[in-house]
């Protein structure tokens, strides 16, 4: 369990997330700070969800925030090379009603700025700590569906997904300048993403 000073936390005035220092984001609630727990391994790592996407290996980065912003970095410097990843929550608009803005949207982006590394994303999700088994998912166009307990999310990654019985994930080799992006939306955006689009997004 990373130490709880070792995490960064990205919000969108409804919620938070919180991202730990190897890449993971460990703790999220939907649609509000008091909603259900879909990632929950910050208090139990075996039974709770979690996304990871940072160096294939398990290494605590360093973080800090883009300016005045709310878009968190966290950076690797190996001897492989360099990685920065970024993560954001999209904001809402004003309305404070949960049924006039029912969309929770997260961007995460790494990109190699050194070398060539190894990378891996890992994405596990567990509704209110129970059996992740239950969870379905769904494979489409814009992306993978997951669905339980009447919660409805979307993923979109721009590397090809692989399933395993309780997630999914994959594995690419970056080198200098390339990157692999990541959306996750609760609700529906009307987005069809793409990498340009994602980046649009995080600007």
């Amino acid at each position: 369990y990373p130490a709880i000073e070792r995490h960064g936390l990205i919000s969108d005035r409804r919620t938070a997330a919180l991202v730990a220092a190897d890449g993971t984001i460990d703790w999220w609630c939907l649609p509000a700070y008091d909603g259900d727990i879909f990632f929950g391994a910050l208090l139990d790592w075996a039974k709770g969800g979690l996304w990871r996407l940072g160096p294939a290996a398990m290494l605590q980065g360093r973080q800090s925030y883009d300016d005045e912003t709310m878009v968190l970095q966290t950076e690797w410097h190996t001897d492989e090379g360099q990685l920065i990843l970024c993560d954001a929550m999209l904001w809402p608009e004003n309305q404070r009603a949960l049924e006039q803005e029912p969309c929770r949207v997260i961007v995460r982006s790494l990109k190699c700025t050194k070398g060539r590394i190894r990378c891996a994303l890992y994405f596990r999700p567990v509704f209110n700590f129970t059996d992740p088994k239950d969870t379905t998912f769904e494979e489409h166009a814009s992306g993978v569906s997951i669905r339980k307990n009447g919660l409805a999310l979307r993923l979109w990654c721009s590397s090809k997904l692989k399933r395993e019985d309780t997630g999914l994930w994959c594995e690419v080799d970056l080198n200098e300048g390339e990157e692999l992006w990541a959306v996750l939306e609760f609700g529906s955006t009307g987005h069809g993403w793409t990498v340009e689009a994602a980046r649009d997004a995080l600007a």
